[in-house]
Protein backbone atom coordinates (compact mmCIF):
# COMPACT_ATOMS: atom_id res chain seq x y z
CA UNK A 1 0.00 0.00 0.00
CA UNK A 2 1.62 3.24 -1.15
CA UNK A 3 0.56 6.84 -1.81
CA UNK A 4 -0.76 8.77 1.19
CA UNK A 5 1.34 7.23 3.97
CA UNK A 6 -0.77 8.53 6.86
CA UNK A 7 -3.98 7.10 5.39
CA UNK A 8 -2.20 3.85 4.49
CA UNK A 9 -0.95 3.47 8.09
CA UNK A 10 -4.48 4.11 9.41
CA UNK A 11 -6.00 1.47 7.10
CA UNK A 12 -3.21 -1.00 7.90
CA UNK A 13 -3.78 -0.65 11.64
CA UNK A 14 -7.56 -0.93 11.24
CA UNK A 15 -7.27 -4.22 9.33
CA UNK A 16 -4.05 -5.52 10.92
CA UNK A 17 -2.29 -5.66 7.56
CA UNK A 18 1.31 -4.77 8.39
CA UNK A 19 3.63 -1.88 9.17
CA UNK A 20 5.51 0.81 7.25
CA UNK A 21 8.57 -0.62 5.50
CA UNK A 22 10.99 -0.02 2.67
CA UNK A 23 10.63 -2.34 -0.30
CA UNK A 24 12.05 -2.73 -3.79
CA UNK A 25 9.58 -2.77 -6.69
CA UNK A 26 9.79 -4.71 -9.95
CA UNK A 27 11.89 -1.91 -11.49
CA UNK A 28 14.43 -2.14 -8.70
CA UNK A 29 13.49 1.18 -7.11
CA UNK A 30 13.24 1.50 -3.32
CA UNK A 31 9.85 2.71 -2.07
CA UNK A 32 8.18 3.25 1.28
CA UNK A 33 4.79 1.72 1.99
CA UNK A 34 2.79 -0.88 3.90
CA UNK A 35 4.07 -4.31 2.91
CA UNK A 36 1.13 -6.72 3.09
CA UNK A 37 1.36 -10.50 2.93
CA UNK A 38 -0.70 -11.55 -0.10
CA UNK A 39 -2.43 -14.19 2.01
CA UNK A 40 -3.28 -11.73 4.78
CA UNK A 41 -6.32 -10.23 3.10
CA UNK A 42 -7.94 -9.66 -0.26
CA UNK A 43 -6.92 -6.04 -0.89
CA UNK A 44 -9.74 -5.69 -3.42
CA UNK A 45 -12.02 -5.49 -0.39
CA UNK A 46 -10.22 -2.37 0.85
CA UNK A 47 -10.54 1.04 -0.81
CA UNK A 48 -7.63 2.26 -2.92
CA UNK A 49 -6.35 5.68 -1.87
CA UNK A 50 -6.08 8.32 -4.61
CA UNK A 51 -3.20 10.46 -3.32
CA UNK A 52 -3.54 13.55 -5.53
CA UNK A 53 -5.74 15.44 -7.94
CA UNK A 54 -3.34 14.58 -10.75
CA UNK A 55 -3.81 10.85 -10.16
CA UNK A 56 -7.59 11.37 -9.93
CA UNK A 57 -7.61 13.19 -13.29
CA UNK A 58 -5.54 10.48 -14.97
CA UNK A 59 -7.73 7.68 -13.58
CA UNK A 60 -10.85 9.57 -14.70
CA UNK A 61 -9.41 9.89 -18.21
CA UNK A 62 -8.87 6.13 -18.41
CA UNK A 63 -12.50 5.56 -17.43
CA UNK A 64 -13.83 8.19 -19.85
CA UNK A 65 -11.73 6.85 -22.73
CA UNK A 66 -13.03 3.31 -22.14
CA UNK A 67 -9.71 1.89 -20.92
CA UNK A 68 -11.57 0.81 -17.77
CA UNK A 69 -14.64 -1.00 -18.99
CA UNK A 70 -16.96 -0.12 -16.11
CA UNK A 71 -18.07 2.89 -14.11
CA UNK A 72 -15.40 4.05 -11.66
CA UNK A 73 -16.44 5.41 -8.25
CA UNK A 74 -14.54 8.10 -6.33
CA UNK A 75 -15.63 9.20 -2.87
CA UNK A 76 -14.57 11.07 0.26
CA UNK A 77 -15.67 10.02 3.73
CA UNK A 78 -17.41 6.67 4.16
CA UNK A 79 -18.15 4.50 1.11
CA UNK A 80 -21.78 3.94 2.15
CA UNK A 81 -22.56 7.59 3.03
CA UNK A 82 -19.88 9.69 1.31
CA UNK A 83 -19.42 13.43 1.50
CA UNK A 84 -18.59 13.64 -2.21
CA UNK A 85 -19.47 10.89 -4.67
CA UNK A 86 -18.31 10.73 -8.30
CA UNK A 87 -19.37 8.17 -10.91
CA UNK A 88 -17.04 8.34 -13.91
CA UNK A 89 -17.37 6.48 -17.20
CA UNK A 90 -20.34 5.43 -19.30
CA UNK A 91 -23.23 5.58 -16.85
CA UNK A 92 -26.15 3.32 -17.81
CA UNK A 93 -28.78 5.96 -16.97
CA UNK A 94 -27.26 8.45 -19.45
CA UNK A 95 -25.82 6.02 -22.03
CA UNK A 96 -22.83 8.25 -22.71
CA UNK A 97 -19.49 8.91 -21.00
CA UNK A 98 -19.22 11.58 -18.38
CA UNK A 99 -19.05 12.41 -14.69
CA UNK A 100 -22.02 12.22 -12.33
CA UNK A 101 -21.53 14.00 -9.01
CA UNK A 102 -23.68 13.65 -5.90
CA UNK A 103 -23.33 14.86 -2.31
CA UNK A 104 -25.18 12.31 -0.11
CA UNK A 105 -23.70 13.73 3.11
CA UNK A 106 -24.17 17.45 2.62
CA UNK A 107 -24.45 19.05 6.06
CA UNK A 108 -21.04 19.04 7.81
CA UNK A 109 -19.69 17.24 4.76
CA UNK A 110 -19.85 18.47 1.18
CA UNK A 111 -20.98 21.96 2.22
CA UNK A 112 -17.81 22.46 4.27
CA UNK A 113 -15.63 21.13 1.46
CA UNK A 114 -17.24 23.47 -1.08
CA UNK A 115 -16.89 26.49 1.19
CA UNK A 116 -13.17 25.84 1.60
CA UNK A 117 -12.68 24.76 -2.04
CA UNK A 118 -14.73 27.08 -4.29
CA UNK A 119 -12.70 26.02 -7.34
CA UNK A 120 -14.11 22.50 -7.02
CA UNK A 121 -17.65 23.86 -6.76
CA UNK A 122 -17.05 26.14 -9.73
CA UNK A 123 -15.78 23.26 -11.87
CA UNK A 124 -18.83 21.17 -11.03
CA UNK A 125 -21.47 23.89 -11.23
CA UNK A 126 -19.82 26.84 -13.06
CA UNK A 127 -20.40 29.26 -10.18
CA UNK A 128 -18.60 29.80 -6.89
CA UNK A 129 -20.43 29.46 -3.56
CA UNK A 130 -19.14 32.77 -2.14
CA UNK A 131 -22.57 34.31 -1.40
CA UNK A 132 -24.69 31.18 -1.10
CA UNK A 133 -25.96 29.58 2.06
CA UNK A 134 -24.84 25.93 2.38
CA UNK A 135 -28.46 24.74 2.14
CA UNK A 136 -28.74 26.40 -1.28
CA UNK A 137 -25.61 24.86 -2.74
CA UNK A 138 -26.28 22.36 -5.46
CA UNK A 139 -25.82 18.70 -4.61
CA UNK A 140 -25.82 17.04 -8.02
CA UNK A 141 -24.14 17.63 -11.37
CA UNK A 142 -23.72 15.77 -14.67
CA UNK A 143 -20.79 16.64 -16.95
CA UNK A 144 -20.63 14.91 -20.33
CA UNK A 145 -17.41 13.88 -22.05
CA UNK A 146 -15.81 15.16 -24.25
CA UNK A 147 -17.89 18.38 -24.18
CA UNK A 148 -16.99 19.10 -20.54
CA UNK A 149 -13.50 17.55 -20.57
CA UNK A 150 -11.86 20.68 -19.19
CA UNK A 151 -14.33 21.04 -16.31
CA UNK A 152 -14.01 17.34 -15.44
CA UNK A 153 -10.22 17.66 -15.31
CA UNK A 154 -10.46 20.81 -13.17
CA UNK A 155 -12.83 19.08 -10.77
CA UNK A 156 -10.46 16.11 -10.44
CA UNK A 157 -7.42 18.34 -9.95
CA UNK A 158 -9.24 20.24 -7.21
CA UNK A 159 -9.63 17.03 -5.23
CA UNK A 160 -5.99 17.55 -4.31
CA UNK A 161 -5.55 17.40 -0.54
CA UNK A 162 -8.85 15.59 0.07
CA UNK A 163 -8.98 11.97 1.32
CA UNK A 164 -10.27 10.48 -1.96
CA UNK A 165 -10.73 6.74 -2.45
CA UNK A 166 -11.84 4.39 -5.19
CA UNK A 167 -12.69 0.68 -5.17
CA UNK A 168 -9.81 -1.66 -4.39
CA UNK A 169 -10.09 -3.43 -7.74
CA UNK A 170 -8.51 -0.32 -9.30
CA UNK A 171 -5.52 -0.37 -6.94
CA UNK A 172 -3.05 -1.63 -9.55
CA UNK A 173 -4.03 1.15 -11.97
CA UNK A 174 -3.75 3.77 -9.21
CA UNK A 175 -0.31 2.48 -8.22
CA UNK A 176 0.88 2.47 -11.83
CA UNK A 177 -0.23 6.11 -12.21
CA UNK A 178 1.57 7.05 -9.00
CA UNK A 179 4.79 5.46 -10.30
CA UNK A 180 4.39 7.16 -13.68
CA UNK A 181 4.08 10.60 -12.12
CA UNK A 182 7.03 9.89 -9.84
CA UNK A 183 9.10 9.18 -12.96
CA UNK A 184 7.80 12.35 -14.59
CA UNK A 185 8.81 14.37 -11.54
CA UNK A 186 12.38 13.07 -11.59
CA UNK A 187 15.02 15.64 -12.67
CA UNK A 188 15.71 14.03 -16.05
CA UNK A 189 12.03 13.57 -17.03
CA UNK A 190 10.38 15.32 -19.97
CA UNK A 191 7.91 18.14 -19.14
CA UNK A 192 4.56 16.84 -17.89
CA UNK A 193 1.27 17.71 -19.58
CA UNK A 194 -1.46 19.58 -17.72
CA UNK A 195 -4.30 17.21 -16.79
CA UNK A 196 -6.96 19.49 -18.24
CA UNK A 197 -5.13 19.60 -21.55
CA UNK A 198 -4.71 15.84 -21.52
CA UNK A 199 -8.45 15.31 -21.07
CA UNK A 200 -9.24 17.56 -24.02
CA UNK A 201 -10.25 15.59 -27.13
CA UNK A 202 -8.07 17.93 -29.22
CA UNK A 203 -4.92 17.32 -27.19
CA UNK A 204 -1.95 16.07 -29.20
CA UNK A 205 0.09 15.07 -26.16
CA UNK A 206 -0.67 12.49 -23.51
CA UNK A 207 0.16 12.28 -19.83
CA UNK A 208 2.79 9.68 -20.64
CA UNK A 209 6.40 10.93 -20.69
CA UNK A 210 7.16 8.68 -23.65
Amino acid sequence: MTGNHLTAITEAKRHNLGSMSLFRDSAGQVNRGIVVNRYKMDLNLLPAIIPSGRVAAALAKKALDGEIRETVYFWTGQRDVPELHFLIGCHAAYNRPGLVFRAPKFKNGASNIFKSNPSLYRALFENAPAHERPTRMRRRSVLYYPESATRIAEAMENLDGLPVCTDGKHRDIVNSLIRKFERQDSPDAKPAVNAAAALSPDAELSLSPN
